[in-house]
């Protein structure tokens, strides 16, 4: 029961941070931005948010990339472990 509660905490994380993490981008996209120019104004902005909506559908499933890189190198480990033992 206990790795239940595990497992969906962590499916609630993994959801929780697909929605978050192109919000963040977007975010610190704007602020670099205005910290490194003066030139901020409504044409500027419209732009940046248009490039930013094309590669937010590749932002949302990068949370989910990662989780599956950390799996697989657990499977590898698990299974190296298993073979030389």
């Amino acid at each position: 029961m206990k790795w239940y509660h595990k497992k969906f905490k962590s499916e609630a994380y993994s959801t929780y941070s697909m929605w978050l993490t192109p919000k963040l981008v977007l975010a610190a996209t704007f602020g670099t931005y205005v910290a490194l120019t003066d030139d901020f104004n409504p044409p500027t902005a419209f732009c940046i948010m248009n490039l930013y909506g094309y590669i937010q559908f590749y932002l949302q499933f990068l949370p989910q990339y990662i989780s599956i890189v950390i799996e697989c190198n657990n499977a590898f480990k698990r299974i190296q472990a298993f073979l030389l033992a």
